[in-house]
């Protein structure tokens, strides 16, 4: 299945699934015609799409209740800077070693599916996607800088009503689940990344694309930066908590 053929498997079951997105609906700009069930779903999600996409070049992971995090880590692949008690130091070093790249590493994409997706697979990356929280030189973006969906920002762009959206993400989601318990297979491409789900099996495959530009100078320079400063607060303020 992909996003459409579970967009149908929803309007065909309004019972279990319901909400606005089982009605045709105005659009909030009265100069656009309301669209049909289907139609409707598709921009919602189009739009959906793009606003995860934004939302991670701008350095945030960005959570979707019942789905999971579209999230990325800092992973460093060869020299490291002096070890510092203070992290926010490492953001120092950064600066002054990144136009030589003397300070190399890479940023990591992943997908991490919600409690709920997990309870309806076999297999999921887990532990594997986590590096050591204590660890200097990793910034796990699960546990930092998330944030949550916000469906008035795709109202917005759709021209919808938010309750419309949110209901249609919700259905979505939990459609999601109980097709996986099912055992159908799953596929959803969401432009910059595609999400398998096969057997009960989830697997991801990021675009290579977007992961260079994760990975360009000026990304780098702009958002790794910030990154390690938050994360260097966060670890002080924890030190602090646990003292």
């Amino acid at each position: 299945m992909n996003f459409e053929t579970i967009f149908d498997f929803i309007l065909k079951k309004p019972i279990d699934y319901p909400g606005k997105h089982q009605n045709q609906q105005n659009r909030t700009n009265p100069d656009l015609k309301p669209l049909n069930l289907m139609d409707q779903f598709k921009i919602i999600f189009k739009a959906l799409k793009v606003y995860i996409y934004e939302r991670m070049l701008e350095g945030n992971s960005l959570n979707l209740h019942n789905f999971g995090i579209f999230g990325f880590e800092i992973c460093q692949d060869t020299s490291r800077p002096t070890i510092h008690s203070n992290l926010c130091e490492i953001a120092k070093d950064f600066q002054n070693n990144i136009s030589d790249r003397l300070h190399k590493h890479r940023m990591r994409p992943f997908f991490a599916p919600d409690k709920n997706l997990k309870n309806a697979l076999v297999r999921y990356p887990g532990k594997e996607e986590i590096q050591d929280s204590n660890s200097q030189y990793s910034v796990f973006q699960q546990g930092n800088n998330v944030k949550f969906c916000n469906a008035s920002i795709i109202a917005q762009a759709c021209h919808f009503d938010k309750e419309l959206v949110q209901n249609s993400l919700n259905a979505f989601n939990q459609a999601l689940i109980d097709v996986v318990i099912k055992k159908f297979d799953v596929l959803l491409d969401f432009d910059f990344v595609v999400i398998k789900i096969k057997n009960r099996d989830i697997k991801y495959s990021f675009n290579l694309d977007f992961q260079n530009i994760l990975n360009t100078k000026i990304f780098d320079f702009e958002n790794l930066q910030l990154q390690l400063l938050n994360f260097g607060k966060l670890h002080n303020n924890n030190k602090k908590i646990k003292a």
